[in-house]
């Protein structure tokens, strides 16, 4: 399953984040650290209005259950981003193949996705662990999330982007291991 979820996250990656290799830290994101350190907070309402309206949507889906939803949401928000803005791609052509390998990976995670939250019981809390600031681009947000269910954990990486025809999620991936999300660096 671990190399089934390693795939997805390498087909959701998109060219226009290899575009942005300059990153500045809001604070440093340790690996293995418990949940009463201070540097993780509980996504209360008022956090979760401040998520982009995209990941917040799918968020609350994934919250309430439905898996299913939550990767519609989010995979939805990367292929209008690519609709969109086939300008931010190497060119159109690149642009329809991310949107072809989205649309094809979308029901695998799914399952995935589903097949974990019946092996690690619902989704109980979501934790918001970092945002990464992108000096070059203000508009390009990149944000950690921890996903705590039942019986276990699952990290979460979203990039956005800021266009003026919205916010569109650019990338999105889920691990059991921090490390293997945060690994991008």
């Amino acid at each position: 399953m671990k190399s089934q979820i390693l795939a997805i996250a390498a087909l959701g990656t998109l060219a226009v984040f290899n575009c942005f290799s300059g990153v500045a830290y809001s604070r440093p994101l340790l690996v293995g650290q418990e949940p009463t350190t201070p540097t993780l907070i509980v996504i209360d309402d008022e956090e979760m209005a401040q998520l982009p309206v995209p990941v917040r949507q799918g968020l609350e889906l994934y919250l309430a259950g439905n898996t299913g939803g939550a990767v519609d949401v989010w995979v939805d928000s990367m292929i209008k981003f690519a609709k969109d803005h086939e300008d931010f791609f190497e060119s159109a052509e690149q642009a329809r193949r991310d949107v072809q390998i989205w649309e094809e990976s979308r029901l695998q995670m799914k399952k995935i996705l589903k097949q974990y939250t019946q092996a690690s019981g619902p989704c109980k809390q979501s934790i918001f662990l970092q945002e990464l600031i992108y000096p070059q681009n203000k508009f390009l947000r990149r944000f950690f999330l921890k996903l705590r269910h039942e019986q276990d954990s699952l990290f979460i990486e979203f990039i956005t982007l800021q266009t003026p025809k919205g916010v569109y999620i650019t990338h999105f991936h889920f691990n059991q291991d921090l490390r293997e999300i945060i690994g991008d660096d």
